[in-house]
């Protein structure tokens, strides 16, 4: 049987988070939490005095659940707190308009192709009512320009402008960028150009931060100058010191779809290289209590300094924080449960920031550990080796197969897709990725020695490429492998949920052999079922028309059952990020299974039947719905006869149009103008509309244009 008792911090961690998805999703429904905290405490400290003189059953059950009640409404109010906009003077609430205002630059700058990103803390705005104190962070995006320094961490800025709240997603399923910024406390974006900025001052919020960014710098440096080659060195700098900006799209996309993609990103993985490194080296100096006390103090100030140069991402703060608390245990000679040790980390990272709950970065970190923790173990124990090699071999297998169950059900409510030869591909990634880590530590430990430092930068250097060689070329032929990858998985949350659930409540009968887990692991099997069965029935007969949101350019999407059909412009079918950012998540959410591409450009189109007008515009019949899409400048001619009758009217390209002379000859039900026409053109007619009272549909503002009434 399963006993609850001993994992005190499982059950304090679960009530926490559920106190902060309550009050992230319900809002302010808790105005009165803090009177609530303080009630549940008193009956909480009531309770336990009682059961203090008089040992009951009934008032330990109930002291335990005012006890968990409080760790609920903490994580609320917490939550409530850490909530920046919930502040009377944040940025947010700032009713007058804009004109200049000041700010720190408060983290990491990240350098993009053409401009930087950088985190503005705002302290003040100028508005018609002069200079007035703010709070609040806005994402800066600061075009580069030749002469201009680079801005740095501790930067005091002033710029000229307004920022701007960001869109929600404009296209459906798209990824939420608003949203995701709000988890971070952002929630304005402004694009700033070279005149619009100066530096007025350096007033960093901390020196330890500034000192670790100066510190990730150098060794990037080193990195940079021993690893020449721009592929090696970007994946180098990823997996070495947490900086991904300067990694190639195709080769991010080749480790996502073999399914080792965490090593190009500093994790737990890392962390316990270097502990397990420093620990060897320095627990063989250690010979007495003071020194064995000192290499305690030192390799925790050495992990901690390695989480600040890496950028203090959820899963390096997940693995520093359990090693700190298993190296405190170990130090004092305390046993360790490792779920509430795991449990524990969670608490404290999600005490320091609850939104890191919402973290797919962390929510796969702890579900990877916990995995390889349940799972692992037991896994192990299928099989026994004498040799000493196909023992570590399997115990890679074993943790490669736990975290992967763990983390699946994330996967594919993430990323829609799972890679068939992770196993493989994990196995030999992993062990290569180990020795390359270990080679850039010692590149970056050998490159600062005064003498010898070029001798063994350029060593390690040559090194790690040669490694770095062999693991892209590994992992690029597993991708081309036939069904490397399953694509288009498409889960809702509630099935996430239901299918963790599943997998744990099977791994629970299989280990306790109680019937009431398989009972209960069969109905959610049901469950899930049905639900997939609600999904995929109105799949196979829908019918729907799309007009996309693009940069610059045209999308439509023709739906018919699980095909679908792209009309787009030749840039997007040549931009694979275009149709994978904007178009394919919808896609998979309607479960489309065959999908075909066709350029605006290409004149025959059998899955589409066109004709040209002698402008060469084009017209369209499909499935009943009646389409003309204005490329050209018509020629409309009023007449006496009855107008052609179409349902939508595209307009692309800043096409030149009349829509008096439109209107005559043309009777249409909707008016649409799509992202291929300039800023400037969608103004001007959208004030011509409004004039002839005509209704317009513009797809860059109000986001992409769908109509699913359509003939079956």
């Amino acid at each position: 049987m399963i006993k609850w008792t001993p994992y005190v911090f499982l059950r304090i961690t679960i009530c926490f988070a559920a106190g902060i998805l309550v009050q992230i999703y319900g809002g302010n429904s808790f105005a009165y939490v803090t009177a609530l905290l303080i009630f549940f405490c008193f009956l909480f400290l009531s309770l336990s005095f009682l059961r203090a003189s008089q040992a009951s059953d009934l008032l330990t059950s109930l002291a335990g659940f005012f006890g968990l009640t409080n760790i609920f409404l903490f994580g609320v109010l917490i939550t409530q707190q850490r909530t920046e906009i919930n502040h009377s003077e944040h940025l947010i609430h700032q009713k007058l308009p804009i004109q200049y205002y000041t700010g720190v630059i408060n983290d990491f700058v990240v350098e993009k192709p053409n401009h930087y990103n950088a985190i503005l803390q705002v302290n003040q705005v100028r508005t018609s009512k002069g200079w007035q104190p703010v709070t609040g962070k806005v994402m800066l995006m600061l075009r580069k320009a030749t002469g201009k320094s680079i801005p740095r961490y501790g930067d005091r800025l002033l710029i000229q402008g307004k920022p701007e709240v960001p869109l929600p997603p404009l296209n459906p399923n798209a990824f939420n960028y608003k949203q995701y910024l709000s988890y971070q406390q952002i929630y304005h974006q402004q694009y700033v150009w070279p005149q619009q900025v100066k530096v007025i001052g350096y007033q960093p919020s901390s020196l330890l931060l500034a000192f670790s960014i100066q510190l990730r710098h150098y060794l990037d440096a080193l990195l940079k100058r021993y690893v020449p080659e721009q592929r090696n060195y970007a994946i180098a700098t990823a997996l070495v010191l947490g900086m991904k900006e300067y990694l190639d799209p195709d080769i991010k996309a080749a480790y996502t779809r073999t399914g080792t993609t965490h090593v190009l990103a500093v994790s737990g993985l890392h962390v316990a290289l270097l502990f397990l490194a420093l620990n060897y080296i320095l627990g063989k100096l250690a010979k007495t209590p003071r020194q064995k006390l000192v290499v305690f103090l030192l390799l925790l100030a050495v992990m901690w300094l390695y989480a600040f140069v890496t950028a203090l991402s959820a899963s390096v703060l997940r693995a520093v924080v359990m090693f700190t608390l298993l190296s405190i245990g170990k130090f004092f000679r305390r046993r360790s449960n490792m779920y509430n040790i795991l449990a524990a980390t969670a608490f404290a990272l999600l005490v320091y920031n609850p939104f890191f709950l919402l973290d797919v970065g962390f929510q796969l970190s702890f579900a990877a550990v916990f995995g390889i923790v349940f799972w692992q173990p037991r896994l192990k124990e299928l099989f026994k080796f004498d040799n000493w090699l196909s023992g570590k071999i399997w115990e890679g297998v074993t943790a490669s197969v736990a975290a992967q169950l763990a983390t699946m059900p994330l996967a594919f409510y993430y990323f829609h897709q799972f890679p068939v030869y992770f196993l493989v591909a994990n196995l030999f990634a992993v062990i290569i990725s180990e020795f390359i880590l270990y080679v850039g530590f010692l590149l970056l430990a050998g490159g600062v020695i005064p003498v010898l430092g070029p001798v063994l930068g350029r060593f390690f250097g040559w090194l790690m490429s040669f490694l770095l060689d062999i693991m892209n070329w590994v992992v690029l032929a597993m991708e081309k492998l036939p069904m490397a990858i399953v694509e288009g998985i498409s889960l809702t949350l509630t099935q996430t949920w239901l299918l963790a659930l599943i997998l744990l409540l099977t791994s629970w009968f299989l280990i306790y052999r109680i019937k009431v887990f398989l009972l209960t692991a069969s109905i959610a099997l049901v469950i899930y079922s049905s639900l997939q069965l609600t999904r995929i029935v109105p799949q196979q007969n829908q019918r729907m028309w799309v007009v996309y949101t693009l940069k610059n350019n045209s999308g439509l999407g023709f739906i018919q059952g699980q095909q679908a059909t792209l009309l787009a412009d030749s840039a997007v079918l040549a931009n694979k990020a275009d149709f994978t950012y904007n178009i394919q998540p919808h896609w998979w959410q309607l479960g489309i299974k065959e999908a075909r591409f066709i350029s605006f450009q290409t004149q025959s189109n059998p899955a589409l039947p066109t004709f040209k007008t002698l402008a060469g515009n084009t017209g369209m019949v499909w499935r009943g719905l009646r389409i003309l899409i204005l490329d050209y400048p018509e020629q409309f001619h009023s007449t006496s006869a009855k107008p052609v009758v179409f349902d939508y009217v595209l307009l692309r390209r800043n096409v030149k149009i009349d829509l008096e002379a439109l209107q005559a000859a043309i009777q249409f039900k909707s008016l649409l103008v799509d992202s291929s026409s300039k800023n400037w053109y969608r103004q001007k007619l959208q004030q011509q509309c409004a004039g002839q009272q005509i209704s317009l549909y513009d797809v860059s503002k109000q986001g992409a244009f769908i109509c699913s009434k359509i003939n079956n």
